[in-house]
């Protein structure tokens, strides 16, 4: 019975804050376009080969072959030692694997930028789809911008 009272609850009834904190589709639609678009960016230096100080990093040093990852993350900065690790176990020195480890870091940035935005927001007291929509903006700025400005050096 009480099921039954449950299920015939209208829209009307229904808190006006718990509409508000439904779940929305267009930002994760947002977010797989921005996965799309920074991918076709990005497409033909996916392909292409290590350049500048990139022959200088530790995988392509001649004694990391077989070395443990202990050995490879003595080096400064491990976290990204460490993607250079998984890299080079998977694909050797096969540039591709690199560039779409890096990609990808740097668009689950752009998502967390968005984030950020949309907790700063919320603390301004913005709400509901002016929020969302300003996160999503903010995060896609940040992954424009960055790549603009990457696209003007190379």
């Amino acid at each position: 019975m009480k099921k039954s009272k449950r299920l015939a609850k209208t829209s009307s009834e229904i808190p006006a804050q718990e509409v508000a904190e439904s779940w929305t589709w267009w930002p994760w639609v947002a977010v797989l376009a921005a996965l799309l678009v920074v991918l076709e960016i990005y497409s033909p230096a996916l392909h292409g080969p290590f350049v500048l100080d990139d022959r200088t990093l530790p995988f392509m040093a001649p004694d990391m072959e077989g070395k443990p990852l202990s050995g490879w993350i003595s080096f400064v900065r491990p976290l990204l030692i460490f993607t250079f690790w998984l890299n080079y176990q998977s694909g050797g020195i096969d540039p591709f694997g690199y560039h779409l480890v890096n990609v990808f870091l740097h668009f689950v940035t752009s998502v967390v930028v968005a984030f950020i935005a949309a907790r700063l927001l919320t603390w301004a007291n913005v709400e509901g789809r002016k929020r969302q929509v300003l996160a999503v903006l903010a995060g896609a700025l940040f992954l424009l911008f960055v790549t603009w400005a990457w696209l003007q050096t190379a």
